[in-house]
């Protein structure tokens, strides 16, 4: 009986710790599409982002279970991605542009405790030597199930950075990145 208990036991530490939660891969927002094509007519070439953590693939959520970003890439990859994906949309992007933007995430983390929200603050610079800071911190739907607020904070990713680069769009000073 004791050799069953123990197996037991052993089984579902083994099976709850190979818990992972993937963000889904970043899909276009409209509403940012529309802002890039009605706020310049210029193209953008999207440089290598940064990060103060480089090559960061995922966070633990309630300290054991990994939310990672997509295709094992870092976070960011997936933002940088995300701007090229969305200037793409727009008919703004062009290797050959101009004007570069690249980012730097000075800090990427979630909570989950009453409220679940992701925090991010981050550097958009252009090659013309401006740059600004933004901050996002999306608040999404928490659970005191781990499995299903490491679930929520996951699918919370995307559109986080959709509204990242919607701040970075209305941002009073994006038009004096693509100059």
């Amino acid at each position: 009986m004791r050799i069953q208990t123990l197996a037991m036991v052993g089984a579902t530490i083994l099976l709850s710790g190979c818990s992972t939660y993937s963000a889904n891969r970043y899909s276009i927002s409209s509403e940012n599409v529309l802002m890039l094509e009605n706020l310049s007519s210029s193209k953008i070439k999207i440089g290598q982002f940064t990060a103060s953590e480089p090559n960061q693939t995922s966070l633990y959520c309630r300290t054991s279970i990994p939310v990672m970003v997509p295709d094992g890439q870092s976070f960011e990859q997936y933002i940088q991605n995300a701007f090229q994906n969305e200037l793409s949309m727009a008919h703004r992007y062009s290797d050959k542009a101009p004007i570069t933007l690249t980012g730097h995430i000075n800090s990427i983390d979630f909570t989950t405790g009453f409220k679940g929200q992701w925090m991010i603050d981050f550097t958009l610079s252009s090659s013309n030597g401006k740059s600004i800071n933004l901050s996002e911190n999306y608040n999404f739907t928490s659970s005191y199930d781990a499995r299903i607020v490491c679930q929520q904070t996951a699918q919370a990713l995307m559109p986080a950075v959709q509204n990242l680069i919607g701040k970075a769009t209305k941002h009073p000073k994006f038009k004096t990145l693509l100059k």
